[in-house]
């Protein structure tokens, strides 16, 4: 049975915890999570619906975030802390100057995102000047000679 909003109160209070999945629920806001002091690491993967993860800034040890949700990660540049980020997302109008705005806020933090590849197609990837490291997977050979097009 999914977790929803109002269970996530039931993980209050452990305090000793580094580790959370909550993974393929049914939950859409974070904030009913408190009282995890050492929480480092959280994934929230297989969401249909945007998460309100706002409260995520509340866990000064959080290190790794792992999520396919939220629109709007921009929040998370208020963690300092932060050591990895790995989002995924099937946006199709995702604004890439969120990841780069992102970035610059994070510098030591290590960036793994995965976007709709169809967008990239269609918009052409000087958006992304700003990556260090890009990474291009299941691309058909049509989607690789547009790319080619619009790089050359």
């Amino acid at each position: 049975m999914p977790i929803d909003n109002q269970q996530l109160q039931y993980f209050n209070g452990l305090t000793e915890l580094e580790e959370l999945d909550l993974s393929f629920n049914a939950f859409t806001d974070l904030s009913a999570l408190n009282n995890l002091p050492n929480l480092k690491e959280i994934c929230i993967y297989g969401h249909y619906e945007d998460v309100d993860i706002s409260s995520l800034i509340n866990f000064p040890k959080l290190e790794n975030i792992e999520m396919d949700t939220a629109t709007d990660i921009t929040i998370l540049g208020q963690l300092k802390q932060l050591k990895s980020l790995d989002y995924r997302s099937d946006e199709r109008e995702f604004d890439c100057s969120k990841i780069e705005w992102l970035t610059e806020q994070l510098p030591h933090c290590k960036f793994d995102f995965c976007l709709p590849s169809e967008q990239w197609i269609e918009q052409g990837l000087s958006d992304l000047n700003f990556l260090y490291c890009l990474a291009l997977r299941g691309l058909k050979k049509r989607e690789c000679e547009i790319i080619h097009s619009a790089i050359c």
